[in-house]
């Protein structure tokens, strides 16, 4: 007799691109709302999702958020991913109180309106798109998950990385090194930012810096082997 068992489709940000959780008023004002074409197309243009290590995905929510512009310039796309029903449970009520905060307060579009911020999951990602084509202009992990990095793991790693000869490279080619100090943990990055197969801690190392502007070598460092999988520069602004 063939097996008749069927396996649960795995949540996944198309899936959830198909059906948003919410528009913000304020875009649907300005018939801003994606439809299921501009959503299909966005929702190829993005990266797959992969669960923390030892994690695995119950629901992702998607919210299309407010720019706080009139008219928009660019559209921020929201996506929640939780890990189990209690916190899917959470995160519906605290959808659910947002979107009452801001219907409350929407009275007239000169006055300002609450947006989506502040609503975090055990992975919590943002994404700007410009209009009107909804390109991806950045798309990052951001909250807990971002910044909660084991302190022993994160000696461990830095250590490693500190006796590498292409840290030290790096580290002897920055003009005043001395005031710039040292490798900087800067939290958890998922395999589309390294491009890399799993999960790796990055670092940077201040390579300039005025006080409010500078810029930064990130070391993606895989912690399994460990060992370092990428490298890029990216800016630095305080504020």
């Amino acid at each position: 007799m063939p097996d008749t068992t069927t396996v649960p489709d795995l949540p996944s940000i198309r899936a959830a691109l198909a059906t948003p959780d919410h528009v913000h008023v304020r875009l649907a004002d300005q018939a801003l709302a994606p439809d299921e074409q501009r959503r299909a197309t966005l929702a190829s243009a993005l990266p797959d999702l992969v669960p923390f290590p030892g994690t695995a995905y119950h629901r992702i929510f998607t919210i299309f958020d407010w720019d706080h512009r009139l008219p928009s310039k660019f559209l921020l796309l929201r996506v929640l991913c939780t890990q189990d029903a209690e916190e899917t449970r959470r995160v519906e009520g605290a959808l659910a109180d947002r979107i009452a905060a801001i219907d409350t307060d929407n009275l007239y579009p000169e006055f300002d309106v609450p947006d989506f911020d502040g609503i975090d999951a055990s992975e919590t990602y943002v994404g700007i798109l410009s209009l009107p084509d909804l390109a991806v202009e950045e798309f990052r992990l951001t909250g807990r998950r971002r910044v909660n990095v084991d302190e022993a793991l994160g000696r461990k790693l830095g250590r490693f990385l500190e006796g590498t000869e292409r840290f030290r490279a790096v580290e002897r080619a920055r003009a005043h090194r001395r005031q710039l100090g040292g490798a900087m943990v800067a939290g958890w990055a998922p395999p589309f930012a390294s491009e890399h197969d799993r999960w790796t801690l990055e670092f940077w190392l201040l390579t300039e810096f005025d006080g409010q502007t500078g810029r930064a070598h990130v070391f993606c460092v895989d912690p399994d082997e460990p060992a370092i999988v990428a490298e890029r520069a990216v800016r630095v602004q305080v504020g």
